[in-house]
């Protein structure tokens, strides 16, 4: 029963584990993202500064102006998304470390049963050995009650 509760546990332990690293692939893919976002961002400066050499037009600015501005939200979005799944990690960090005390308290645990199991062992056989020298003297004392009986008849 204990080592199903270890097995259990550690069960538990190697979930969390690929639980963490799964939210770092997506932390760091959220990463890359955001660089991909940004390097968008500097070629649509950089588109802007060239067009400032020629004529822009008003609708040209108002599509920049929009752009960088979905490029600021899809930017805030992947922050929040970021500090959430920072929090996630976290919080497998804090079950895996519960996780770690637990094992080591059943282990423990275990420890004592296997000592208390040792010295239960060692005072059984201590009785099993005065068992076995009283059954030899109730052989003796049969046998000389026998012996009596038979002076007494």
């Amino acid at each position: 029963d204990l080592r199903e509760e270890l097995k259990s546990l550690e069960n538990e332990l190697s979930i969390v584990g690929q639980s963490k690293y799964q939210k770092e692939a997506e932390l760091l893919e959220k990463v890359t993202e955001l660089k991909q976002v940004n390097s968008r961002l500097e070629k649509a400066r950089l588109d802007n500064s060239l067009n400032n050499n020629k004529v822009n037009t008003q609708s040209e600015i108002i599509q920049v102006a929009e752009t960088l501005q979905n490029v600021n939200e899809s930017i805030q979005f992947m922050k929040q998304s970021i500090i959430e799944q920072k929090d996630d990690i976290q919080d497998l960090e804090n079950i895996n470390i519960q996780l770690k005390d637990q094992k080591h308290l059943y282990n423990m645990h275990n420890s004592q049963l296997v000592e208390l199991k040792r010295e239960l062992k060692n005072e059984l056989n201590t009785y099993t050995h005065k068992i076995a020298i009283c059954q030899k003297k109730a052989v003796l004392y049969e046998e000389k009650l026998a012996k009596l009986e038979l002076k007494i008849a």
